[in-house]
């Protein structure tokens, strides 16, 4: 009869390194701070006034990369990307090993809900420009479609045009109806 070595998942783990050695060169993550760096987030400044009171706020632009890729991962439920924001590495890189509480997710998403829809389809434009995404199209539930391009695929700026505020809508749309999704 053979012999086995046994299954033991229960065993402890213990990974050396810090967050960004071991979040891989390619991840999703990089690729959507990237494009956050670009972009201006003055429009945070005079509500995270907190400069002579109050603690340490989360950076916008950091809880902003996190709603950006759970959008393009299909995670719409605060409570759900709270759990998330504990166990998965990019979400954790996203972060800087900070903690999160899901009203801190939820409250981001319901008070800066049109201004994370709109950076959100600057980011998803910009990644899809530079060929970042995986494939030629992206759903917002995080459905990849590659698709063959002809005549009719070839859009012009104002397409373009249409099809980024199309994406706002969108964005806009499943921020708004996140938490309803559950678990």
């Amino acid at each position: 009869m053979p012999q086995n070595k046994p299954i033991e998942r229960n065993s402890e783990l213990f990974v050396s390194g810090d967050l960004d050695s071991l979040l891989p060169p390619t991840s999703m993550a990089r690729g959507i701070w990237v494009a956050l760096e670009h972009l201006d987030f003055s429009i945070f400044d005079a509500k995270y006034n907190n400069d002579l009171v109050g603690r340490k706020a989360l950076s916008p632009r950091m809880l902003t990369g996190v709603w950006i890729l759970a959008l393009v991962r299909g995670d719409t439920s605060s409570l759900k990307l709270a759990y998330l924001c504990q166990q998965d590495i990019e979400y954790r890189w996203f972060l800087g090993g900070n903690p999160v509480q899901k009203s801190t997710l939820c409250d981001f998403r319901k008070n800066h809900g049109e201004a994370l829809s709109e950076l959100g389809s600057q980011v998803l434009c910009a990644l899809a420009e530079n060929g970042l995404l995986c494939g030629e199209q992206v759903g917002v539930d995080g459905t990849v479609v590659r698709a063959a391009s002809s005549k009719h695929a070839v859009k012009s700026v104002k397409g373009m045009r249409r099809q980024a505020k199309r994406l706002q809508e969108v964005l806009q749309q499943k921020l708004s109806s996140g938490d309803t999704a559950g678990r």
